[in-house]
């Protein structure tokens, strides 16, 4: 159906590729495209939606359908792309151009981020240690209050409001004494302690009594993501109408039968000290990759890490911090207000994370090459159906979340992880042994960021000096010729 039928290196990882869609196979998406958009055509002589396909193509251009077609057939030139041993991707191809061939094949033109090279050093082997998973009395303790305040019971109280109260309130926002727009709520529930209001809005709530009205002081944070309210004073009129205590359960049988399918309180903490380990051992695990494929990639040498890598590892990381946070899809800026920072504080925070994640991207690249890993376009495919299989969805739908690059990629790094983690030699210790290296390694990867953005930073200073210095040199000569 489609093949990769040449690949042009070119600078900085760039690969130009062609790839062929056979005519038979192509002839069929160009038709299935005349046939969903016929009902809109109009061709003189014709009734509207009946004028054939030549007819339609000799007005319009024989390539008339040609985009729809190819943007229909984009999975299965990202899948060709994908599946080839000798491109390797980064990312999806990005799709530059079609010709159509002599035989009436359609060439499209494609061009492929792929990995740098690096050289190797040693990745089998690596001396480790690993945190022993232990869950204490102290925070099954801990787990099982959070679920008696998750489980608590408000009910309307006549006092003044306390903090941890839930206030229903009214209340209007003023800058000089006008009304500012999206300043006004009605009935409004708010959780005194929360911090889902501006700064310093909630603690003047505490002390307010059912009944009561009074006036806010208050400024917006300078990262604000209204722009007109960044760091300006503003007024609330605030009306309280109901103050809401919470009501706790004590810990025994009848508090466990009312939030578990368990009848004692034994029963239940056994399950919840269960549950904790199960993640304990889940993050312990994830930090011991992570740390062990920074060892490994630290051996590496001769190598460079293209910004395109780390940038789309930045929006992986706050793409997942945001989904963390129930704030999938909101705006950089709109998120970043929210959390109280400022969009280049956010990414700058980010950044060493995601130069680590993509020097560990080009460490399994590495080893894959080394090992002979190859994925075929079979094994996309199979990997589509694991994976759906594994996450309780359907396969269109894993197919929507993950391009043919992407899973290409799973597959690779999954394999090549495997062979470093099979032959680590690894030591268990103790949490507060282990926490005292991540603390140090933390410090150490922050100091050797530091220090690229420092030589980053002296180097193009040195460069802006020695081209003034050019352009000095390049007047001299006229003013003595003046």
């Amino acid at each position: 159906m489609m093949k990769v039928t040449s690949i042009e290196r070119k600078e900085n990882n760039v690969l130009d590729c062609k790839v062929q869609i056979d005519a038979e196979f192509y002839e069929k998406a160009v038709n299935n495209v005349y046939l969903m958009a016929k009902k809109d055509i109009t061709v003189p002589g014709f009734r509207k939606g009946k004028a054939p396909r030549s007819v339609v193509e000799g007005m319009y251009g024989k390539d008339v359908f040609q985009r729809e077609a190819i943007e229909a057939l984009a999975k299965e030139i990202m899948l060709a792309i994908a599946g080839d041993p000798r491109v390797e991707p980064v990312d999806d191809p990005t799709i530059t151009g079609v010709e159509m061939d002599d035989e009436g094949n359609a060439v499209v033109d494609c061009t492929v981020l792929t990995f740098p090279r690096a050289k190797l050093g040693k990745y089998k082997g690596i001396e480790i240690t690993r945190e022993i998973a232990d869950v204490s009395e102290e925070a099954v303790d801990e787990e099982i209050d959070k679920i008696r305040q998750r489980s608590a019971r408000f009910e309307t109280v006549d006092r003044p409001a306390i903090n941890g109260d839930t206030c229903i309130i009214d209340f209007v926002g003023y800058q000089d004494g006008v009304p500012f727009e999206g300043g006004k709520g009605d009935n409004y529930t708010l959780i005194l302690g929360s911090h889902s209001f501006i700064p310093g809005f909630e603690e003047q709530l505490v002390g307010m009594s059912a009944g009561e009205t009074k006036d806010i002081e208050v400024t917006f944070p300078t990262n604000y993501h209204v722009s007109t309210l960044a760091g300006q004073p503003a007024t609330f009129t605030v009306t309280c109408r109901e103050v809401k205590g919470s009501s706790v359960s004590e810990i025994d049988d009848d508090f466990v039968r009312d939030v578990s399918e368990f009848n004692t309180v034994e029963e239940f903490r056994n399950d919840q000290r269960s549950k904790m380990l199960i993640r304990e051992n889940s993050r312990i695990y994830t930090d011991f990759i992570n740390e062990l494929l920074d060892k490994a990639a630290d051996n590496m040498t001769d190598y460079e890490i293209p910004d395109e890598m780390v940038e789309k590892r930045l929006q992986t990381l706050s793409d997942s911090i945001k989904r963390k946070n129930g704030a999938t899809g909101v705006e950089d800026e709109v998120f970043c207000s929210y959390i109280g920072m400022d969009k280049e504080t956010y990414y700058t925070n980010l950044r060493p994370v995601a130069v680590a994640q993509a020097k560990a991207d080009i460490l399994l690249h590495e080893v894959a090459v080394e090992e002979g890993i190859q994925i075929t376009k079979e094994d996309i495919e199979a990997g589509y159906a694991e994976y759906a299989k594994q996450y309780l969805v359907s396969e269109p739908y894993m197919r929507d979340m993950l391009s043919p690059a992407s899973m290409c990629h799973e597959l690779m790094t999954k394999r090549a992880k495997e062979i470093i983690e099979e032959s680590a030699v690894v030591t268990d210790v103790s949490k507060d042994v282990k926490e005292e290296e991540r603390a140090a390694a933390r410090q150490r990867l922050r100091a050797e960021y530091d220090a690229k953005i420092e030589a980053e930073k002296k180097a193009a200073e040195e460069a802006k000096a020695a081209k003034q210095a050019e352009a000095e040199q390049a007047e001299e000569p006229k003013a003595d010729a003046e």
